[in-house]
């Protein structure tokens, strides 16, 4: 009980600080860095001409209001998307961002990226393409890798041990598969998440980071159950609720 009311889980911003700012652009990142959080998740995928960029939807529509997939267009023309827009109009203008500015303007803050064009590309093309990224931005120590495939992590980490690897959990995946895929941790999504799980991956050596939580009563059950992080859209929030609980 004494570790249920001690225990502080590192605030990880999703998309940046979404809750103030559209997700996935510079904005967002900055305005997480501003406030402080302890990590800040991103997702990426690939241009048609292999530039790394920041956003969540392959489809374009949600969030730049154009037809047509993320893959298709190369860097220049993702340049000329508007991603804040659909935020209101004291967004607007807001770009897809490219991997490289993000990490420009990150500085030292920790890092959190889901590479997400695994799902639609072969696993090796996949594996081969994001190392490839951790190297060229140097992202080795100051980011984790997020991946919802356990045959693309392990080839991950057959090219470069070095990196860390949060895997997507599964129900009814066993804490050792994703140990074996090469797993530094395991993200979970909130509602699944128990004390009984935290302590079984926990024995593996698996932390757990939930997501996306944005209520207060969810973010006192999370601490409770004792996982390591809390991915939520309110940054602020947790940070504010952290503050007065513990």
């Amino acid at each position: 009980m004494r570790q249920a009311k001690t225990h502080r889980p590192l605030v990880v911003a999703h998309r940046g600080d979404s809750w103030n700012f559209p997700e996935n652009t510079l904005e967002a990142a900055r305005g997480a860095i501003a406030l402080g959080v302890d990590v800040i998740e991103l997702d990426v995928h690939r241009s048609a001409d292999n530039v790394a960029v920041v956003i969540h939807d392959r489809e374009l529509a949600r969030t730049t209001g154009q037809n047509g997939r993320i893959d298709s267009l190369t860097a220049a023309e993702i340049d000329r998307l508007d991603a804040g827009r659909w935020r209101g109009a004291a967004h607007a203008g807001a770009k897809v961002p490219r991997l490289a500015e993000v990490v420009d303007a990150a500085g030292d803050a920790r890092l959190c990226l889901e590479f997400k064009d695994g799902d639609y590309r072969a696993p090796d093309d996949a594996a081969r393409w994001l190392v490839d990224q951790v190297a060229r931005f140097a992202l080795r120590r100051r980011a984790i890798v997020n991946l919802a495939s356990t045959e693309i992590a392990a080839r991950v980490k057959r090219l470069d041990p070095d990196i860390r690897i949060a895997l997507d959990f599964k129900p009814g995946a066993e804490a050792t598969e994703l140990v074996a895929s090469g797993a530094s941790l395991i993200e979970v999504e909130h509602h699944a998440v128990t004390a009984d799980l935290v302590r079984t991956c926990g024995a593996a050596g698996l932390p757990i980071w939930a997501w996306t939580a944005n209520e207060p009563a969810d973010w006192d059950r999370l601490r409770a159950a004792g996982v390591a992080a809390i991915l939520t859209d309110d940054p602020a929030g947790l940070l504010r609720h952290l503050a007065q609980v513990l």
